[in-house]
């Protein structure tokens, strides 16, 4: 998996509409028609978190392309006071007395949790603004799309 592909999959997984009716190849169509655009963003933030990227655009693949940072205790406990406060604190909750830097597991599991809460919540806002005939016609398409 790419540098961006993983960045852009943090914002769907644990998304409910994404096992149910996105198109499965949604992350990587994301990052092909935007890899300029999020280069421009993320670029800038691994370099000023001190992580070891190309200053230019991927062209495709960035697993041919080594991306480093300090993966020491103490490096990615900088990296970890760098998530906003609620996440940090989730994390150590879920961490069970261990070094939450050191736990990444709990930290995908935060991510998660935060991004199903959200999708539920523009799910339910959706029936209830648009009613529950036209939201299941939009849904039956999404899966009709996922399905070709």
């Amino acid at each position: 998996m790419t540098l961006l592909t993983s960045i852009v999959q943090l914002s769907y997984e644990g998304d409910v509409r994404v096992g149910l009716a996105e198109d499965p190849r949604k992350v990587q169509n994301i990052v092909n028609a935007q890899r300029d655009a999020l280069w421009g963003i993320y670029q800038p933030l691994a370099s000023d978190l001190e992580v070891d990227v190309p200053a230019t655009v991927p062209t495709a693949d960035l697993c041919a392309t080594n991306v480093s940072f300090d993966n020491s205790s103490a490096g990615r406990r900088k990296l970890f006071l760098e998530l906003p406060l609620p996440v940090q604190q989730s994390v150590v909750a879920l961490a069970a007395g261990n070094d939450p830097w050191m736990q990444p597991e709990a930290l995908r599991s935060t991510l998660r949790s935060t991004v199903r809460r959200a999708s539920l919540q523009q799910a339910a806002k959706g029936v209830l603004s648009s009613g529950v005939a036209r939201s299941l016609r939009y849904a039956l398409a999404k899966v009709g799309k996922r399905l070709k």
